[in-house]
């Protein structure tokens, strides 16, 4: 259903004056950026006009804002309440999602497209709470800078000479060989240059709970297990490709050699892990983490026996 594009502005932009859509004009030049970094040229309609007002360049997509209160423009506390019957990702009677929120708007040449998720049927209600109110708090962080932002751009640069920049947060459900969901959420920006990282939040299906691997990120012996192998596995990769290159064996930019501590870390503050097709785990690391902008957001399979490694060095930690 369609919604003003005024509601989900703060009191300061309501303000302001009434919001219109603009007219169509003649389509314009300009770019996709997809979540992968990956840019295709496309071919943009409407386009902002030489006379148009900030006010003037907003857009609105039929269907967004499901997640804002048409009467006050307030935040639902609960998604889920405009989500409806949403259509459903995983188990329909264990863990699935659904999308509770949907955001697209244009300001002059900026844009935004945000999709939320939402998690149900977690054994853990709380936790589920807990992980969904961070999904929203993340999204409407992306809104609230974006809208800022663009109203900047608009107050110091007239509408035909505005900077074009894109930025997004979707998520995306997939089958982790069939004992695991893996719902990973996409930030990505484009602008001269892209960034994007994503974060993975694995859930076991038939204890319908997060799996959560911290103890292989905390400075001890399994993070030096895993820290090896990854090591081992960037070497190889070298030594194959002259086009693979990691900060390590004396290639380091910035000037330092790479802290594995902090690296480690950073996976685990990210969730930057899923399981593949295979069952297998796999590491993702975020772009220009371990390596210049071209390696992207390079992953790391972990066979088999190096996880069990892994989990036999935590048990010990344990004791």
């Amino acid at each position: 259903m369609k919604k003003t594009i005024a509601i989900v502005f703060c009191a300061a932009a309501l303000a302001a004056g009434a919001v219109r859509a603009q007219s169509p004009t003649e389509a314009w030049p300009g770019s996709y950026f997809a979540p992968d970094g990956s840019v295709e040229s496309v071919w943009q309609d409407p386009a902002p006009g030489p006379s148009d007002t900030a006010e003037a360049t907003i857009q609105e997509a039929p269907g967004s804002h499901d997640a804002f209160s048409t009467g006050s423009g307030e935040r639902l506390e609960n998604a889920a309440f405009a989500a409806g019957d949403s259509e459903k990702s995983g188990d329909p009677d264990g863990v699935h999602f659904i999308q509770s929120i949907e955001y697209r708007n244009r300001i002059g040449f900026y844009e935004a497209f945000v999709r939320v998720p939402e998690i149900r049927g977690l054994a853990d209600a709380a936790r589920e709470a807990d992980l969904n109110e961070r999904f929203r708090s993340a999204a409407y962080t992306v809104i609230d800078e974006f809208a800022n932002d663009a109203r900047a751009i608009l107050s110091d640069y007239t509408v035909e000479d505005a900077p074009h920049y894109q930025v997004g947060y979707d998520f995306r459900v997939s089958d982790g060989g069939g004992s695991t969901l893996t719902l990973a959420l996409t930030y990505y920006s484009a602008a001269g240059s892209s960034y994007y990282t994503t974060s993975f939040f694995n859930f076991d299906r038939r204890t319908r709970a997060l799996i959560e691997l911290d103890g292989y990120f905390i400075p001890g012996s399994a993070a030096a297990i895993l820290r090896d192998e990854i090591l081992r596995q960037m070497r190889l990769r070298m030594a194959a490709d002259e086009n693979q290159v990691f900060w390590i064996d004396g290639l380091t930019e910035p000037d330092e050699p790479l802290d594995w501590d902090v690296v480690l870390a950073a996976v685990r503050e990210n969730n930057g892990y899923y399981f593949n097709d295979l069952g297998e785990l796999v590491i993702v690391f975020g772009k220009y983490d371990v390596g210049p902008g071209s390696m992207g957001a390079p992953e790391f399979v972990i066979p088999a026996e190096v996880r069990a490694e892994l989990d036999e060095a935590v048990r010990a930690g344990q004791l």
